[in-house]
């Protein structure tokens, strides 16, 4: 401890002269290491014990950077030599309260704790799982055949196809028309003029679909509601409930919406494609 009380004003003696001839201050070290200063001035003191023991080292080697050692190891290695002398030691009261607390027979039984419990809450869940496993009946195999996107669509043009085909039946250059018989209270007859898309939606739940040809005639009837779209505003020549409301639109125009109902068109909705504006004529009857 002689040599301790000898050596230790001399490193920092050192490191401070050193600092001094650099004309720094140890606000400027601060400032660049963003050390506090505190820790710093602790540091030139050689008090130590001020400063955090898990960075000092650290603290100590940028301070010697920022000074521009040329000898670092040097004064590296003298450092780590004063701080295991300032080292706590254990005295013989905490030696005994350690033994007491960390005693090999305890410790033995609280590992085998830690390796028993979770290894019998496992066999636990195994012996359920099995027990359930054999409660269940077995099912036999079904074999299940794949089916591709293709043939799904396939299977959806079917059915609207059957659909179409049960409600309405159109046929090529005639002027026929064939609808389920029901009384209904709506009434829509469609002319053809021109090749002409249709879509239409009976009483919010049946949707079907039309490509008519010149010449071609359909009617279509609900019980409250139709809900037309069409691909050709001039192709068709419309009347509803039995009143002529002539040809809706222009043939470059399409109709996003027709709805009718008991007392005739309530809404009406027309888009000149070539020109990019929309034409819309309500009416509420």
């Amino acid at each position: 401890m002689e040599e301790h009380k000898e050596n230790q004003p001399s490193i920092f003696e050192e490191l401070k002269s050193a600092r001094e001839e650099k004309g720094l201050s140890l606000q400027d070290i601060a400032q660049r290491t963003h050390i506090r200063l505190d820790f710093l001035q602790a540091l030139e003191e050689g008090n130590l014990g001020k400063i955090p023991h898990v960075y000092d080292k650290l603290f100590f080697q940028t301070y010697l950077r920022v000074l521009g050692i040329e000898d670092e190891e040097k004064y590296i290695k003298a450092y780590r030599e004063l701080r295991k002398e300032l080292q706590p030691q254990y005295t013989t009261t905490i030696g005994k309260l350690t033994s007491v607390n960390t005693s090999p027979g305890r410790m033995h039984w609280i590992k085998i704790l830690y390796i028993a419990i979770p290894a019998l809450i496992l066999a636990l869940i195994i012996i359920l799982l099995a027990i359930n496993s054999s409660t269940i009946t077995p099912v036999d195999h079904v074999a299940v055949n794949a089916i591709t996107p293709r043939e799904i669509v396939k299977n959806i043009q079917k059915n609207r196809a059957l659909r179409a085909l049960a409600a309405d039946t159109i046929k090529e250059n005639s002027k026929t028309v064939t609808l389920t018989n029901r009384n209904s209270d709506v009434k829509v007859e469609l002319k053809a003029l021109d090749k002409t898309w249709v879509r239409v939606v009976r009483d919010r739940a049946d949707t079907l679909e039309y490509l008519l040809q010149k010449g071609n005639e359909i009617t279509i009837k609900g019980d409250s509601l139709l809900n037309f779209i069409l691909g050709n505003a001039g192709g068709v020549r419309v009347t509803v409930n039995n009143r002529d409301e002539g040809i809706l639109g222009k043939p470059y125009q399409v109709v996003t919406r027709l709805v009718v109902n008991q007392k005739g068109i309530i809404q009406k909705l027309i888009k000149d494609v070539g020109k990019n504006h929309v034409k819309v004529d309500s009416l509420q009857l």
